[in-house]
Parts: C-alpha cells; sequence; structure tokens
C-alpha cells in the first residue's frame, strides 16, 4: 500500500480554452509537471489548443496529433 493521498483525476475542461473536451482518438490530451523536487500535476487539453501553443520550431512538432 502506498503513502501517497488518493487523487481523483476529472478531465473534462481543456486547460487552456476551459471549453469542454469531447474524447476523440487523441483528446483528452493531457500535461504534466514535474518540479525539480518531484512533485507532478497534470492538466487536461485539447490537442488543437496545446499545438497552437507550442513554439513554431519543428523540434517541438507533435508526432501524434
Amino acid at each position: 500500500m502506498s503513502d501517497e493521498p488518493e487523487v481523483n483525476v476529472v478531465f473534462d475542461l481543456c486547460c487552456f480554452c476551459n471549453e469542454i473536451i469531447a474524447k476523440s482518438a487523441i483528446d483528452p490530451s493531457d500535461i504534466t509537471v514535474t518540479v525539480s523536487s518531484g512533485q507532478w500535476q497534470t492538466w487536461w487539453c485539447h490537442a488543437e489548443c496545446f499545438r497552437k501553443r507550442l513554439h513554431s520550431d519543428p523540434l517541438f512538432e507533435p508526432v501524434h496529433f
């Protein structure tokens, strides 16, 4: 048994546009950030909202959507 608290995950609104995310082959997409202390947080978004916010350098071009 883990000492970590139970987490209730809900992904109904996009963290960028605040609109409902309909389930599809690529949505909802998630963004997980881990800080140097090891703590993490996950947000859900539309794949298109995420793509719009990426830098235009081909290095950052997503390959799955």
